[in-house]
């Protein structure tokens, strides 16, 4: 009989060797356990064993041999959590001996071809080599996590720097390759679609500004990390930081975390005097991904959720050697293609950027761009990185000079999304969430899935009206779809014969406090009215801070403290926090709690932070703009209800609200009041500014921050009552775009019944008249912006209506 509780006391001792005995009852006793998809409480010791062998042999032997197939080790943790079984996370340090060693991950030794060669299709494939293979081979060195490095912990990276270069703007994205592709699926009219052969290439064409018969670009992954610009120094990094706010260059600082970071193969063949920028994207392979979590203890949505978590981590330095700095474009002032081969050789960290050149007629360079796309789309599940579609450029130096850029954005590439992955799987049950204002969320449970390393089984179902629709039955078949490549959505085969389970039941009390559940009026809802129902108090805290910008604090973490309120979160003690949740999270709470004491709010913003159910931001805009903060908690029922029946757009239904649970809110709003600081949105002028096309923060805080205190700057939808649409870029298409030509065109009817269509090419011929809505690129807008701040200029006296 195997006794794993023996084979794991060996391999402490450092003896890495496991007979082909204890091998095969690991495997026989996990194959059972999936077969019947259940643990026994007899089997839990040796699931136990099992997990602590495969840490240990995975920490500890960079290519140790593992008992345990990696599908069958994820299936396993995720039967765990299903069961809510806990297991052990990590192993502890053991220098390993006799260790049978197997190649990993070393594309160079033939790794990666190994597991390239399930392809059924790839000498089909015209571009297969470009997509897989690295331009410079890797070395071990480039897969090995260095978890140790412990030089030193630095602090979140808060500070404001500046970019050194023009590198790190984002790109714009079309969802098509071709005109038919967007036809085929009725998206070939949606003014929010783009479409490469239209928008980008027949575009150009169409201007004049290349020909049709020479066309020559360049095409690459898009890989899916964080954007970072760096400065070298030789072989090293000397400075880098993030996108950030690229129209008001302002970044996050990463120096601290990349500073000092080196690139061995520059070493001694680039001058080590030689000072130029270099823009990464930086990611992390699913192999670090996984010692990571299994390092860590934590487990991310995805790949790119994990880099950001490293990037911003108070630790972050300890674990800089698990991401992966992929080099796309420099400040050097070479050819494209002889920059591409420079970086990929000097400055690539085991993945270089996979690109191919397109050279050809129009009709030529669309089909050898289409065919780049599927195949790279095709063989994302057998990469060892995450990427969600192809970049397109034009290699000519000349065209992109002339083209240029615009807040570091370039006009002369473009990336092409993939579409959704899409997975099938078998429906297995259903559990119950409630959320902050107490509605009930069914959440789907399936088979296990694998999207892009990550293992999925279950997802929202979002309503009670789509819970009915479903109508889904234990043994189902359903499809899932990976939209963004972050949320799964859930659909089921209508083509599969009558299941004759029966279906799942919703509840009828609360899951979390019991009360009984109530129907919403339209029917498409189910939710608990108890307001201090435990899970919606944890929900509403939760979602609190995230309005208030205040991160990196789970949901977690707010239960298991007992917090229930602002005021028990701004009253709760260190040493509480320290016992309940260890010394580093102690020390991350006393940071977050810190700012959310010294951060400067807008009145509107905290009141739509405190959880007033179904009443947003723009709401209590409206409210704050007739009447102050300290009104709403020190007037009585009678006047408040006088207030707010004299503002427009306030009803009896929001009124009611407001007044009900005025007391519940009451003491969360008095400590908001005393202990935090905020700005009045009462007494001033308000003219609306939206974006459409990107996003930026810091550009609509530029505007809400004005000392005037005149603007309302969102990316919430356009009215007749819009100042300025910024938009990324002129001759940019969006449905906010025709919904302002539309209002424009309107307004002009009513002084002159003769006027132009108004679109890209006639919006800047009615400047004159003095009409708003204006539209501006960011840059022209922060110009605007800083003119009238200058000048105190009036709005009302600049334009007519």
């Amino acid at each position: 009989m195997i006794n794993l509780k023996i084979t794991y006391k060996r391999l402490l001792t450092g003896d890495a060797r496991m007979s082909p005995n204890e091998v095969n009852f690991i495997n026989l006793t996990i194959d059972n356990i999936l077969r019947k998809k259940y643990i026994d409480s007899c089997e839990l010791e040796d699931v136990t064993n099992i997990i602590k062998i495969s840490n240990l042999l995975y920490n500890n032997g960079a290519n140790a041999a593992l008992p345990l197939a990696d599908a069958k080790y994820d299936a396993l943790l995720v039967l765990c959590r299903k069961q809510q079984i806990p297991y052990p996370v990590g192993a502890p340090p053991v220098k390993l001996f006799n260790v049978e060693e197997v190649s990993r991950l070393e594309p160079s030794s033939g790794g990666l071809k190994e597991v390239m060669s399930v392809v059924r299709d790839k000498d089909d494939m015209l571009f297969f080599q470009n997509i897989v293979d690295d331009t410079v081979p890797p070395r071990r060195e480039d897969f090995v996590a260095k978890e140790n490095l412990d030089e030193y912990e630095i602090g979140r990276k808060m500070r404001n720097v500046h970019h050194a270069y023009d590198m790190c703007g984002t790109l714009s994205k079309c969802k098509f390759v071709l005109n038919n592709d967007a036809r085929a699926v009725g998206s070939f009219t949606d003014p929010t679609v783009q479409i490469f052969e239209r928008d980008f290439l027949g575009s150009f064409i169409q201007r004049g500004i290349i020909n049709q018969n020479n066309i020559n670009l360049v095409l690459s992954l898009k890989y899916d990390g964080i954007s970072v610009e760096a400065t070298v120094k030789g072989d090293t990094i000397v400075y880098a930081c993030t996108r950030g706010d690229t129209a008001n260059n302002e970044a996050s600082d990463l120096t601290p975390f990349l500073g000092g970071k080196k690139f061995i193969r520059a070493t001694g063949n680039v001058d080590d005097t030689e000072t130029f920028g270099i823009k990464f994207e930086m990611i992390i392979t699913y192999e670090n991904l996984d010692k990571l979590s299994m390092i860590t203890g934590k487990s991310y949505a995805n790949a790119r959720n994990a880099v950001i978590g490293i990037a911003g981590a108070k630790n972050a330095r300890r674990y800089r050697d698990f991401v992966t700095l992929v080099p796309l474009e420099s400040s050097l002032n070479i050819p494209r293609e002889a920059e591409i081969e420079f970086l990929n050789k000097y400055y690539s960290s085991g993945i270089t950027m996979r690109c191919v050149g397109v050279h050809g007629t129009y009709a030529e360079a669309l089909y050898q761009v289409k065919r780049f796309v599927d195949e790279s789309n095709r063989l994302r599940g057998f990469m060892n990185f995450q990427y969600d579609g192809v970049v397109a450029e034009f290699a000519d130096d000349g065209l992109r000079k002339a083209l240029g850029k615009k807040n570091a954005i370039p006009n002369y590439a473009i990336a092409i999304k993939f579409p959704p992955l899409r997975r099938r799987s078998v429906f297995t049950h259903y559990t119950f969430t409630v959320g902050k204002t107490g509605v009930i969320t069914p959440m789907a449970h399936f088979e296990p899935v694998e999207f892009l390393g990550a293992i999925h089984d279950k997802t929202t179902i979002h309503s009670y009206r789509r819970f009915k629709d479903l109508d889904l039955r234990p043994g189902d078949m359903v499809d899932l779809t990976l939209n963004n490549d972050v949320i799964v959505y859930l659909t089921k085969d209508e083509s599969q014969p009558k299941n004759s389970n029966p279906p799942e039941e919703f509840p009828t009390v609360c899951p979390s406090c019991g009360k009984p559940l109530m129907m919403s009026d339209s029917g498409d809802t189910v939710f608990c009215n108890n307001i201090v129902c435990p899970e919606r108090e944890i929900n509403r805290v939760s979602d609190m801070l995230a309005k208030l910008n205040i991160k990196d604090f789970s949901v977690e973490s707010i239960r298991a403290l007992g917090v229930k309120s602002l005021t028990d979160l701004l009253n709760i003690g260190k040493e509480k926090v320290k016992s309940i949740l260890g010394p580093t999270e102690a020390d991350n709470l006393e940071i977050r709690l810190n700012e959310l004491r010294t951060n400067v709010y807008p009145d509107f913003r905290i009141m739509g932070a405190i959880g007033f159910p179904n009443i947003g931001v723009e709401t209590w805009k409206k409210i704050l703009t007739k009447i102050k903060f300290e009104d709403i908690i020190k007037s009585s029922d009678d006047d408040l209800e006088m207030y707010l029946s004299g503002i427009a757009g306030i009803g009896p239904k929001t009124r009611d609200i407001i007044l009900k649970y005025r007391p519940y809110f009451m003491k969360d709003m008095q400590t908001a009041f005393n202990c935090l600081h905020y700005k009045s949105y009462s007494n001033t002028y308000r003219y609306e500014i939206r974006i459409t096309g990107f996003r930026d923060q810091a550009l609509l805080d530029k505007f809400n921050n004005a000392p005037t205190q005149e603007f309302n700057a969102t990316d919430g939808s356009v009215t007749n009552s819009i100042f300025m649409l910024i938009v990324p870029y002129e001759g940019f298409v969006s449905s906010k775009v025709e919904r302002v030509f539309r209002i424009l065109d309107n307004k002009l009817t009513k002084l002159e019944a003769d006027h132009p269509t108004i679109n890209w090419n006639t919006v800047h011929d009615i400047d004159s008249s003095r009409i708003y809505p204006i539209i501006m690129t960011p840059d022209k807008a922060l110009e605007w912006l800083d003119n009238y701040i200058q000048n105190k200029v009036q709005l009302k006296n600049m334009y007519k209506f």
